[in-house]
């Protein structure tokens, strides 16, 4: 008979999240320097894909995470690469949309 339990919600930014999580905070990056204004209900709508909730630790944990899986993850898909730290530091005014 077939396990029929619900997975369970992860609620923090964990490894498996790695890949995606890492593109999407490049993808922020892109937008930003496109001069792109971010919609703090377009963020939500994005974590809740990962069933994550926006707070300053989610976004601490997520960049943590993203800057450790950067290269590995990204420089095989960019003609371009882009270091961790460059992006990263601009992605970090996403706090403000954390902490509204």
């Amino acid at each position: 008979m077939a396990d029929q339990r619900q997975p369970d919600r992860r609620r923090t930014v964990s490894p498996g999240s790695g890949l995606m999580l890492t593109r999407d905070l490049y993808d922020v990056w892109l937008l930003l320097g496109q001069g792109v204004l971010l919609e703090a209900s377009l963020v939500e709508q994005k974590l809740a894909l990962y069933d994550l909730v926006p707070t300053a630790a989610t976004l601490d944990q997520a960049l943590a995470l993203a800057e450790t899986d950067w290269e590995r993850d990204l420089r095989p898909l960019l003609s371009q690469y882009v270091e961790a730290d460059t992006a990263l530091r601009s992605v970090g005014v996403l706090r403000e949309l954390f902490t509204a």
